[in-house]
Parts: structure tokens; C-alpha cells; sequence
């Protein structure tokens, strides 16, 4: 109700002539391109002189609300010279059809990252333009800083509220008249962080990409700050301190990021610049029990293991089902993964890769560990009794877990054990299903069919031997592993990989079987093939 009053005042006239209608004066400080363009979505864009700028503000004919208004962000441009003609040709476009409060693309998040690239921008994209541009650019630029400093710290519920915080810290820096709101919003900055920053150091939205946005972001406010000559909170780089240790976890060997949670593709390049950025030179964790990730390192071998609470996702980064999977690489390359989440002009693929069957976990009677909902939420039933033991013994590590995620359904417990030896050669893994202490509702669910998924990267060759229970996977370096299966029917079956924005075919290692009660055990084991 709350919301929609306000969309009603924001559309009357009378709000929008308070927002102001005349010639704005240029900013008086504007903050540097910490990341030079580069962006974590899968929507950038490449100038290339080919983009018709109205068709670009428009809805794209798929329907993809989530890819259009990812443009409105205006992050996937740069400020190169080749560009700004048509950077200009596209921002006029944009402050003709845009420049009056738009429910969809005034929205607090988008805004907030608009306004910061704006800025960025606003140098090299008024030097020299013509007077008319300059004039409009500065003026609505001002007017949606005066909005957003008015209402950053009231975003509608589900949005992300970091993008609008720093955008309003970015609006007192830059306009002399919204100064005396920048020790309001760095106190807002304060509660933000304590919400979504766990003491282990990790995001709580459990997605590694969530985690690594919020990560810059933190930087490039404290460097602005810094050019600004105003004093940075320690609640800021103490947050740094702790995040930096978690995003080096969530790395695999090709530096890349793990696809957990709505985690998307980011450069190793981005990623390395954050890293330098942040100041830190720690370790990666091993063990994130807030979070619930843990890490098994030992040599060029690497597991990467989901073992916490699922929590909703926002409009960029869904919620996936996927308790207890794993992924693992062995040096610059992976092995076992994740599906990913897709492309933002894919909505419906986005959709399905949030399922239990996309991840490398267990699958009980074909229904997902936590109940999907719209808009990457999740229903009344989810993992809610997680618990996981982490030991190490002459540097051999074995990571003990179980979640409830199917006792309401079917009265089941689901336990997983991972062990890596000290020499990074062979992983042997337990899946358990036993009952929680509690029946079924209904008698046909008392011994459900189970599916055991391993998700190959599409860089890897599997075959199926003729006894039956083994996989030979060939690496694309030439380097041999063996999949070997005790219990449950080993098959090979089409998988698909969305790591990048666009879709690969693969292929998934499954073990498939009928529970029998009390306990069924399925034991694997992935070991390197010795050198011949």
C-alpha cells in the first residue's frame, strides 16, 4: 500500500517540479572508473556502430523485462573516444524519452547505478558536446540525484539496496547542496553492512557474484571518500578485511567463480582488479559456517562445497535449490559443476536452472530440496537443519554434511560426505538416505526413486566402461580421472552449461536407484588416472 502511494506522488506534477526543472550546474567532483567498464551481468555492451538507440530503450522482442532495464544502468558502457558519439546519440535518446519518474527505470537500485556512471561519464560526454545536450544531461542528472537522495534508504522490498546507497554517497560528493547527507547515508552504508555481511565474511545472499558486487562496491566508495577527502568509516574496510578471504574461496583454479546461487560469469581480470583493490593479501577461507561454504584445497585440487541455509535471491542473482553440491577443478580446470543461472534474455532457462536437478547434489523422488518460487524465491519448505563438520588430519580434509530439505515430503534426511587427500589425487564421496524420525504422508512416498548428479564443464570427455560402474574423464590438458560407483545404476545423460551468458551442451554423470529403508549409502570416488 505504502509503495503504491508513493508511485502515485511520484508520477503527479507537483513532485516532479519539485525535483526541478531548470539548468543544472556540473558536479563538482565526480568518481573515478575503478573497474573500467567491466560489469558481472551478460549484458554489456559493444558500441560498434551497428546499435539503433531507440530499439536499444525499448523492451527487447523476446520480452526480457530483466535484460532491459540491466541496460538502464547505462554499466556497460565506456568512455572510450571511439565511443562517445554514439554514447551521446544514446544518452539523448535516453534523457528525451526518460527524464520524468518511471516506475521501471527510476527504480532505486537502477537509479543508483545510473547516476554513479553518470558521473563517471560526465566529463568526457559533455567536452565538447553541443550546448543543448550539456544542458539537458546536467539537468537531469540533478534531478534524479535530488530523487534518489530523498529516497535511497527506502527501497522496495526484494531490491538490492546497495546500488542506491551508493549512489546518494556519490550524490553528496559530487553536489555541494546534498553534502550535509552523506554522514546520513554512510550510517545507512553502516546497517547495510551488518545485514548482509556475515562474520565469517561472507554475503548473505550466498551467491559469490551478490558477494563479489558487494565487495566493489565497499572499494569504490572508500575511494571515493578517500578523493573526496572525507573520512572512510572503519566499518568499510573492516568489511573489506573479512569479504576478501571469501571471494578468493568462491575462486576456482581458472580464477573464475563458482556458480552457486545465481552466480553469474566474471572476468578473472575484474575479479584480480577487486583483489588488488581491496588491499588484502589473506588466504582463502577454508570454512565459512555463517555462510555455509566450505573449501577443500590441497595441491592443484580444488572442491567448492554449498552446505548452508538457501535464502532468496533479488532481481539479478535468483535463489537455487541446490543444497549440498559441489563443484571442483584441478588446476586451471573444471571438473565438476553447477549449470549455472543463464542469460538475463533467457528468463525461462533462469527459471529451470534454479532446480535441485541442475546442481552436482542428490535428487529424492524427483523434487527439488527447497520449494521454488516466482521472482527467485523460495516457499514454506527448504533446508532449515543443516549441519556440517569440517576435519583435518595430516592435511587429508573430509567435510561431514546432512540437510532436512525432504523430511517433510518423504521423512528423509539427506547426508553427503566429501574427502580430499593431502596429495590432491582422489576425492571420495558418501551419499546417505536415511529416515529423519518422522513417516511420509502417503505410503507410495516411503521408498522414493533417488538421482545422484555430477555435472561435467563441456572441456571434458566422458565414457562409459563396459562394466558398467566407471567413468573415464579426460581433462582438455590430456590429464585422466576415473568416476568408480558403488551402488545405484551409473549412466551418462545430456547435461547443459550456462556459465557466460550463453548455453554449452555437456554431459552429467548419474546414479540412479530406489530408496531402501532404512538407509541407503551410495559411495564414489574421483581419482586421477596414474601416468602411464
Amino acid at each position: 500500500m505504502a509503495h503504491g502511494l508513493r508511485a502515485w506522488t511520484f508520477r503527479s506534477r507537483l513532485y516532479d517540479l519539485s525535483l526541478g526543472r531548470g539548468d543544472g550546474a556540473a558536479p563538482s567532483w565526480a568518481p573515478d572508473d575503478l573497474w573500467q567498464g567491466q560489469v558481472t551481468n551478460d549484458i554489456g555492451v559493444a558500441l560498434d556502430g551497428n546499435i539503433e538507440p531507440r530499439s536499444y530503450w525499448s523492451i527487447p522482442a523476446d520480452g526480457s523485462r530483466r535484460e532491459y532495464l540491466e541496460r538502464h544502468r547505462f554499466s556497460g558502457f565506456s568512455n572510450t573516444t571511439a565511443e562517445l558519439a554514439q554514447l551521446r546519440q544514446m544518452a539523448a535518446v535516453w534523457l528525451a524519452n526518460f527524464d520524468r519518474w518511471h516506475t521501471d527505470v527510476w527504480r532505486l537500485d537502477i537509479l543508483g547505478d545510473r547516476l554513479n556512471h553518470w558521473l563517471i561519464h560526465d566529463h568526457a560526454l559533455t567536452d565538447g558536446a553541443d550546448d543543448d545536450f550539456v544542458r539537458l544531461w546536467r539537468r537531469v542528472l540533478r534531478r534524479q540525484a535530488r530523487h534518489l537522495v530523498r529516497w535511497a534508504h527506502k527501497p522496495r522490498p526484494g531490491d538490492d539496496p546497495m546500488p542506491a546507497v551508493q549512489g546518494a554517497i556519490m550524490a553528496a560528493l559530487a553536489f555541494p547542496e546534498y553534502s550535509n547527507r552523506l554522514k546520513t547515508y554512510l550510517a545507512v552504508l553502516t546497517t547495510e553492512i551488518e545485514r548482509h555481511i556475515n562474520a565469517d565474511g561472507g554475503h548473505a545472499g550466498r551467491s559469490p557474484a551478490r558477494h563479489l558486487d558487494f565487495l566493489a562496491r565497499l572499494i569504490t566508495i572508500r575511494t571515493a571518500l578517500s578523493g573526496a577527502y572525507a573520512s572512510v568509516p572503519q566499518d568499510i574496510q573492516g568489511a573489506i578485511d573479512r569479504m576478501t578471504p571469501m571471494l578468493r574461496a568462491y575462486r576456482h583454479g581458472d580464477h573464475g567463480l563458482a556458480l552457486f546461487n545465481g552466480s553469474r560469469h566474471a572476468t578473472p581480470e575484474y575479479i584480480d582488479r577487486v583483489l588488488e583493490l581491496s588491499g588484502s593479501r589473506s588466504r582463502a577461507a577454508a570454512s565459512a559456517p555463517h555462510t555455509g561454504f566450505y573449501r577443500l584445497g590441497a595441491q592443484r585440487t580444488a572442491l567448492i562445497v554449498d552446505a548452508g541455509t538457501p535464502v532468496d535471491g533479488t532481481s539479478s542473482a535468483y535463489g537455487h535449490a541446490g543444497t549440498l553440491s559441489f563443484e571442483m577443478s584441478i588446476g586451471k580446470q573444471r571438473l565438476i559443476v553447477n549449470c549455472g543461472t543463464g542469460s538475463l534474455r533467457e528468463p525461462m532457462l533462469c527459471d529451470a536452472l534454479r532446480a535441485t536437478a541442475a546442481h552436482s547434489t542428490l535428487t529424492i523422488g524427483n523434487t527439488h530440496s527447497s520449494n521454488l518460487v516466482a521472482n527467485g524465491r523460495f516457499g514454506q519448505r527448504k533446508p532449515r537443519n543443516i549441519q556440517t563438520r569440517r576435519r583435518e588430519l595430516e592435511r587429508n580434509i573430509l567435510v561431514e554434511s546432512s540437510h532436512d530439505g525432504y523430511l517433510d515430503v518423504f521423512g528423509l534426511i539427506h547426508w553427503r560426505s566429501l574427502y580430499l587427500s593431502a596429495e590432491g589425487s582422489d576425492v571420495r564421496g558418501e551419499d546417505a538416505i536415511e529416515s529423519g524420525g518422522t513417516k511420509p504422508p502417503s505410503r507410495e512416498l516411503r521408498n522414493p526413486p533417488y538421482t545422484l548428479r555430477f555435472h561435467l564443464h563441456p572441456d571434458v570427455d566422458a565414457s562409459l566402461t563396459t562394466a558398467g560402474n566407471t567413468v573415464l574423464l579426460r581433462l582438455a590438458s590430456g590429464q585422466g580421472w576415473r568416476f568408480h560407483t558403488e551402488g545405484g545404476n551409473l549412466s551418462l545423460e545430456e547435461s547443459v552449461y550456462c556459465a557466460e551468458g550463453g548455453r554449452q551442451k555437456t554431459e552429467q554423470i548419474i546414479v540412479s536407484g530406489i530408496h531402501q529403508a532404512p538407509r541407503t549409502m551410495i559411495k564414489w570416488r574421483i581419482s586421477r588416472e596414474a601416468r602411464a
